[in-house]
């Protein structure tokens, strides 16, 4: 007689939770092979469980790539994404050759240079693109952003930087709406002395877009967002 083996309720909750957790802190989606090596759950069977949880979808236009939705008790971090991050610093003292590296994490790409002439050290933050548009990337995981370029810098420069020293050069922040349609019009664009500010209408949603216009160090950026430094 052939023995069924099966996952007791209680196992299959802690998985689903320990899934759910870590998605909370990639908000922007992670493949089930992301997923199984920082949980600890075995790939496969994070695989062939995870389309059936209720609260997490594939990602659209990236195949294989999951998230939680809105609404699933975790709105908060999804209230705002960005894109098109540059940061930079001076390093007056730097003395070695230029420096060019590319670092990819499945979902993001990190371009790393150090100019031996201009003696800064400059790195920007792309993802792919999905619907004609680079996928955003959740506002929760700027610090890991501001982490690596500094490691980045100890590494090829022996360098230790402070986050006041770290120099936003570009960022843009967005927020759609999904039950918002603009009537009349397709965008309106206000501007201050520090930030660009548009609505304006993607073919499925509404989006609200800052785009900072001068530049601002990472601390006062993570202090202006209430983000909390670890």
């Amino acid at each position: 007689m052939k023995r069924e083996v099966s996952t007791r309720p209680s196992e299959k909750q802690q998985k689903i939770l320990k899934i759910k957790e870590y998605l909370q802190t990639t908000p922007e989606g992670a493949t089930p092979k992301m997923i199984a090596l920082y949980t600890g759950i075995n790939q496969a069977t994070v695989r062939g469980m995870i389309g059936k949880i209720k609260g997490i979808e594939q990602v659209p236009g990236l195949r294989g790539v999951y998230r939680l939705v809105e609404g699933d008790g975790h709105d908060a971090i999804f209230a705002y994404n960005f894109h098109n991050l540059i940061v930079g610093v001076f390093l007056p003292n730097y003395q070695k050759e230029s420096v060019k590296q590319t670092l990819s994490c499945e979902l993001t790409n990190y371009e790393f240079t150090i100019c031996k002439e201009t003696k800064k050290a400059t790195m920007r933050i792309s993802t792919p693109k999905v619907k004609g548009t680079d996928y955003p990337i959740n506002v929760s995981s700027i610090t890991l952003a501001f982490a690596l370029f500094r490691e980045l810098v100890f590494k090829f420069a022996e360098v230790k930087v402070q986050m006041k020293d770290v120099q936003v050069n570009s960022i843009e922040f967005n927020k759609d709406y999904s039950n918002l349609k603009l009537e009349g019009v397709n965008c309106i664009t206000l501007e201050n002395l520090i930030e660009q500010f548009k609505i304006y209408q993607k073919s499925d949603k509404l989006r609200t877009e800052h785009k900072l216009k001068i530049p601002l160090n990472a601390e006062d950026l993570i202090k202006l967002l209430g983000i909390k430094d670890d």
